[in-house]
C-alpha cells in the first residue's frame, strides 16, 4: 500500500509539474506573438498587420550615447508604408530572451540583430512592455539600443 501511494505521489507531482511547464511556454507563446507579427510585418512591409499589434498610446524610444529619443508609431508605420517593394526586406533576428509575466502585465528583453536584405545594419537590444487586453497582448512601450560593434549575427 505504502508503494502505490508512493507512485501515485511521483506520478501526481509529475503530472503538476508538466501542467505548469506547459502552461508557461503558452503564455510565453501568446506574449511573444504580437513581437513576433511586428517583425513579420516589418519584413513583408505590411502596415494592417503592423497596426494590429500595438495598444493606443504606444511608446517608442531609442537609447544611444546621446540620451533618449521618442519615435513615433504613426511616423514607424508611415516609414513601412512607404518601402517600396522592390527595396531589401527589414529583417530582425532575436536572441537571448527573457520573458516576465504577472497577470495582464509582460516584458520581454531580448538581443536583436538587424538586416537590411542580407547585409548586417545593426544590432541592440529591444524592450517591450505588453498589457492584456480583452484576452489578446497589445505591445504599449518599445525601448532599443543600436550599435554596430559587439554584436551576435
Amino acid at each position: 500500500m505504502l508503494k502505490l501511494y508512493k507512485t501515485l505521489s511521483l506520478s501526481l507531482l509529475f503530472l503538476i509539474n508538466f501542467n505548469t511547464t506547459v502552461s508557461a511556454q503558452s503564455v510565453e507563446e501568446e506574449v511573444m506573438k504580437p513581437i513576433n507579427l511586428l517583425f513579420e510585418a516589418m519584413e513583408k512591409a505590411d502596415t494592417s498587420l503592423l497596426t494590429n499589434v500595438f495598444a493606443k498610446n504606444v511608446i517608442m524610444k531609442v537609447v544611444s550615447k546621446k540620451g533618449v529619443k521618442n519615435e513615433s508609431v504613426a511616423g514607424f508605420i508611415t516609414q513601412i508604408a512607404n518601402k517600396a517593394p522592390n527595396k531589401p526586406k527589414w529583417i530582425e533576428k532575436l536572441y537571448d530572451t527573457e520573458i516576465r509575466v504577472d497577470g495582464h502585465l509582460a516584458h520581454v528583453w531580448t538581443g536583436y540583430s538587424f538586416y537590411v536584405g542580407e547585409k548586417f545594419s545593426h544590432c541592440g537590444v529591444d524592450s517591450f512592455a505588453l498589457i492584456k487586453m480583452d484576452g489578446v497582448w497589445k505591445i504599449v512601450y518599445i525601448m532599443d539600443t543600436r550599435r554596430i560593434n559587439d554584436c551576435e549575427e
